[in-house]
């Protein structure tokens, strides 16, 4: 007890897992989303506004298109939103 208040330490591992390379369905989901958005104009802006809300906050970044290549060779894991 901290302060009247229970403290624990967050369980942090000493390596990352490995997890599999999950690019296929990431591009996959990514195609649907496309789709879905350019049938959805409403949508598309609404969507538009939050992405550009999260990069604003630095919650995310934009990735340079020269740098994809090396993002990709490096990185094996995507975060998909779906």
């Amino acid at each position: 007890m901290v302060d009247g208040h229970y403290e624990l330490g967050i369980p942090f591992k000493t390596e990352p897992p490995k997890l599999r390379d999950n690019r296929l369905m990431a591009e996959r989901i990514l195609q649907s989303l496309k789709r879905r958005l350019l049938m959805n104009p409403d949508l598309l802006k609404q969507h538009t506004k939050e992405m550009e809300a999260v990069i604003a906050r630095e919650h995310a970044e934009r990735v340079v298109t020269e740098d994809t290549d090396e993002v990709r060779a490096d990185a094996g894991i995507y975060l998909t939103t779906v």
